[in-house]
């Protein structure tokens, strides 16, 4: 599928199917500072874009149909923001940037169109700044946001000017994103609409690769197909094809991936990795363990987030900056500082005792990851909140989520996030929790109504629980609904 374009740039695009030449788009994001209106904004990918955007001295306005708090850090960085979308908000701009979210028809997108304005997407956007200098991107169905975030933590400890881009918020780094004078650029590459492709690439991260998105790419094959370009580059385009490659031996996709394109560093627990890791011990409150270089050197990853899946998300960190030719040992200090990123097993506060921890998990594996991150928990039960997304993911998967969920001690599923798609027939949460039921889970309820969810969850728990809210939509605010305080925030 190519990238939105109305609008003509001059020269003739790179990527296939994509009518876009990405370094016409580096000459218009690098060159005189113009007015850039981004539709969309309050999205991560974009309010991200737009802080860039204003560091490299462009003016920037921005829309979005809901009001979000970052408008209003965008608006301390200079944005223009506003709440509504009016087709009157792109009259002034010379360029205009839509989240993937925004249809053809979005009001002042074709107010941008009959204008004439050059009309990007955010893929677009992205593909003219990683021409602007050497570019790591991290990719994988899951552990892009968390490894993307370790990834500029490790090279600014090991002594590189970087800047970077996020698709959450990080405390350690202060912003999701930053561009400063430095050579590199880290950026997290977005697999589910193939923005990893359109990117310039001098180094990859390849966390692991399984069949997600297939509403978009159709089959696994496609998936792992995309990987392997995304490691092996476009042969039309040199700037795509990286000259360092790491790729996680412990998932059998990436492992395909890896096999398929050869000459690929690993890492992992698996006996054979370039950079083999040890986990050492395991809690709540983070892990410890060891990685062994190529060369035999012993490297301590000490992590204040738990689950082994973060250490091997710091592991092929560690092993990336290690093969650029940095110190991996400055690398892994720099990881250590890592305390997380918004949405993934982020901290929500407690009340009446009971704690809340808010993740991003919305596939089964991730699900499964998290509650075995939660498994280490010392008070009372871990009790599971899950909001199923989209109605395709729910009908392809209900089995795998009934499967992982079922490892939690009580289970609450509420009815599915549509996002961007239209209901389907017979599809809706029980589906899940009749598979939680089926695969062992003993204590399951239903909360139909997104509305009647915060009921439903205050009259299951106790003093002493655990609740870990799990789903990519509006679950994330249930601990504020029931009251919770949030660490630091004061009683």
């Amino acid at each position: 599928m190519s990238a939105t374009h109305d609008t003509p740039i001059p020269g003739k695009s790179t990527r296939p199917g994509g009518p876009v030449d990405a370094h016409a788009v580096a000459g218009l994001l690098a060159g005189t500072p113009r007015r850039i209106h981004l539709i969309g904004l309050a999205g991560t990918g974009i309010s991200a874009l737009a802080m860039i955007l204003r560091e490299l001295g462009h003016e920037v306005s921005g829309s979005d149909q809901r009001a979000a708090p970052v408008l209003e850090r965008l608006t301390e960085l200079g944005v223009t923001a506003h709440v509504g979308h009016d087709p009157a908000h792109v009259v002034d701009a010379d360029l205009v940037i839509c989240s993937t979210a925004i249809k053809a028809d979005h009001p002042e997108r074709q107010a941008a169109v009959d204008a004439g304005l050059p009309v990007l997407s955010r893929a677009e956007a992205l593909a003219g700044l990683t021409r602007l200098r050497p570019t790591i991107a991290v990719s994988g169905t899951h552990g892009k946001t968390t490894s993307t975030a370790m990834l500029a933590l490790a090279m600014r400890s090991a002594g590189a000017n970087v800047s970077w881009l996020v698709g959450s918020t990080v405390p350690a780094l202060g912003s999701p994103a930053h561009w400063g004078d430095g050579d590199w650029f880290v950026v997290e590459a977005d697999e589910s609409d193939d923005t990893h492709l359109a990117l310039a690439r001098t180094a990859v991260l390849l966390t692991n690769a399984e069949g997600e998105h297939l509403d978009f790419h159709g089959t696994l094959g496609r998936v792992i197909d995309g990987y392997v370009e995304f490691l092996t580059g476009n042969p039309a385009d040199a700037a795509t094809s990286p000259t360092v490659r790491v790729a996680g031996l412990d998932d059998h996709g990436a492992a395909l991936v890896a096999k398929a394109v050869g000459g690929v560093v690993t890492f992992g627990t698996t006996p054979g990795t370039d950079w083999w890791l040890e986990v050492l011990t395991e809690a709540v409150t983070g892990t410890t363990s060891m990685l062994t270089s190529p060369s035999g050197d012993r490297i301590a990853l000490r992590l204040a987030v738990p689950g082994d899946h973060n250490a091997r998300n710091a592991a092929g960190v560690v092993a990336l900056v290690g093969e650029l030719g940095f110190d991996p040992h400055l690398a892994a200090a720099g990881v250590a500082s890592f305390t997380g990123t918004g949405r993934r097993f982020e901290h929500r506060g407690s009340v009446g005792g009971v704690s809340f921890i808010d993740d991003y998990a919305h596939h089964p594996t991730e699900v499964a990851a998290t509650l075995a991150a939660a498994s280490g928990w010392d008070g009372g039960r871990v009790v599971a909140v899950f909001q199923p997304h989209l109605y395709s993911r729910t009908q392809r998967l209900a089995e795998h989520f009934g499967a992982a969920l079922a490892a939690a001690d009580v289970v609450v599923v509420t009815d599915v996030f549509a996002a961007r798609e239209e209901p389907i027939e017979g599809v809706d949460g029980t589906l899940i929790s009749e598979a939680t039921r089926r695969h062992g889970g003993v204590h399951v309820a239903d909360a139909p109504n997104r509305s009647d969810l915060g009921a439903v969850v205050r009259a299951l728990v106790r003093s002493g629980d655990l609740v870990l809210t799990m789903g990519a939509g509006d679950v994330t605010t249930l601990a504020d609904e029931l009251g919770a305080v949030r660490p630091g925030a004061g009683s």
